[in-house]
C-alpha cells in the first residue's frame, strides 16, 4: 500500500490524527496505540508488536489515551496488576513497576529486549489492534465477532504502515506466533510472502518470514515468538549467528 509521506508523526496530536483518519468509528472505544514512548518512533532496528491491549476494564478512550513522550514502555512502566489505579500505584518505584509485581508477560518481553541488547524503553512497541478486549477468545468467539475483528485489523493497518515507514525496522518481533489470529498471523496475511520458516522443530523455537508489504523501503524480517504470557522466549532468540538475527543489524 502507499503511505502518505506528507503525514508526519512527531507528537501526540499526530498519533491522534491517525486515529481520527483511519479509526473514527472506534475512537471512543477503550484502547491504546503506543506501548512505548514517542521517542521510539524513529529509525531503529527493532519493532515489537502484540495482538491487542487486554483487560477491557480500562476507561481510556482510543482518541485521547495517554501518550508518553520519552523513556517509557508498557512492559516496564505500566502496572498490569488487576484493579490497580495508575495514579496511585503502590507497585512502582521511580516510575517503573517493581520486578516482583511485573506480570510474566512483561518480564518475558523485558528478556526479549535484553537479548537484542536493548531495554524495552528503547524499542518501538504497539499492538496490531488498538482496541481493548478481555481476551483473544472474546475477539474470535463466533463468526460475526471474527468478521468484526478482521475489519478492525484492516482499519488499524494503515496506521501500522505509517509507523513501519517511520521506524524502518530490520526486525519486527511478534508476541505470539500462531499462524491465524495473532500478530504474526495477521502480518503474514498482509505480506506477499507465502513461506514461513521455522527456527526449530516446534512453534516454541520461533518462526519467521521476510516481509513484502510494499511500503517503499527495505522490508523487515518478521519473527514470531510463542506468546510471552504462556511460554519462555526461544533459546536462540537474538543469536546473531542465526537467521534472521544475522540480517537485522544496520550497516
Amino acid at each position: 500500500m502507499r503511505v502518505d509521506d506528507k503525514l508526519r508523526v512527531v507528537d501526540a496530536g499526530d498519533v491522534r490524527g491517525l486515529v481520527r483518519k483511519y479509526l473514527r468509528e472506534y475512537a471512543d472505544c477503550s484502547g491504546s496505540v503506543l506501548y512505548s514512548g514517542l521517542d521510539t518512533l524513529t529509525a531503529a532496528d527493532f519493532y515489537f508488536i502484540g495482538l491487542n491491549p487486554g483487560d477491557s476494564s480500562g476507561e481510556d478512550r482510543l482518541i485521547d489515551h495517554t501518550i508518553h513522550p520519552a523513556n517509557w514502555s508498557a512492559y516496564t512502566c505500566q502496572c498490569w496488576q488487576r484493579g490497580c489505579n495508575e495514579d496511585d500505584c503502590a507497585h512502582k518505584s521511580g516510575g517503573k513497576v517493581l520486578e516482583r509485581y511485573a506480570t510474566r508477560h512483561q518480564r518475558r518481553v523485558q528478556q526479549l529486549a535484553r537479548s537484542l541488547g536493548q531495554s524495552p524503553e528503547q524499542i518501538f512497541a504497539t499492538n496490531c489492534i488498538f482496541v481493548r478486549s478481555p481476551s483473544t477468545r472474546e475477539l474470535m468467539k463466533d463468526a460475526e465477532s471474527r468478521k468484526k475483528a478482521y475489519e478492525l485489523w484492516n482499519c488499524c493497518w494503515p496506521v501500522h504502515a505509517k509507523f513501519l515507514s517511520e521506524v524502518k525496522p530490520k526486525l519486527v518481533v511478534c508476541l505470539g506466533n500462531g499462524t491465524e489470529f495473532t500478530s504474526f498471523g495477521l502480518l503474514h496475511r498482509k505480506s506477499n510472502t507465502p513461506e514461513i520458516l521455522e527456527s526449530g522443530s516446534t512453534f516454541r523455537d520461533g518462526r519467521y518470514f521476510k516481509a513484502q508489504f510494499n511500503l517503499g523501503f527495505d522490508e523487515p524480517w518478521i519473527y514470531g515468538v510463542p506468546h510471552p504470557s504462556w511460554h519462555q522466549p526461544p533459546a536462540n532468540f537474538g543469536d546473531r549467528s542465526s537467521p534472521p538475527f544475522s540480517s537485522c543489524q544496520r550497516s
